[in-house]
């Protein structure tokens, strides 16, 4: 679609094609922008080719800490003395299977026969271990539940 906006004088209009609204930007792209200046103290006018973009640099440095804590940051966690039971659903059950490195790079831990599985290896297959079979799943408790252990 067309898009067309009054210009400046008399008669005058600017017309944009749809596609010259979509931009997608690459992290790259930014070593490569001219900074044309800053206004509003926190604001950083930019140049890509014929793009201009307006930079929110309080965002920027924002998401700058948060990818750099994310990569260095490591949590220490203190396990419980007894580990505290946690009922989970069978979805929620393979998300855990699925992600379990998120969970401990986060200072979570889980135990059980499931995870004890998971870690010599033994899961059928996939990181459900073929659905949840081997994992009691649907063993007679409320919902499906599964019983995990989380020992941090």
């Amino acid at each position: 679609s067309t898009s067309v906006w009054g210009g400046e004088g008399e008669g005058a209009e600017v017309v944009m094609e749809e596609g010259d609204m979509r931009r997608v930007i690459q992290k790259s792209d930014f070593a490569k922008m001219k900074v044309i200046g800053q206004f509003n103290l926190g604001f950083i006018i930019a140049k890509l080719n014929e793009d201009l973009f307006i930079i929110d640099q309080h965002a920027t440095d924002e998401k700058f800490n948060f990818e750099r804590l994310q990569r260095t940051t490591v949590i220490h966690s203190q396990a419980l003395f007894q580990p505290l039971p946690v009922r989970v659903s069978p979805a929620q059950f393979l998300t855990i299977l699925d992600h379990i490195s998120v969970f401990r790079a986060n200072g979570f831990d889980f135990c059980g026969p499931a995870i004890d599985e998971l870690e010599k290896g033994d899961t059928g297959g996939t990181a459900g271990g073929g659905g949840g079979e081997k994992h009691h799943a649907g063993d007679g408790k409320e919902g499906g539940e599964e019983d995990l252990e989380e020992d941090g």
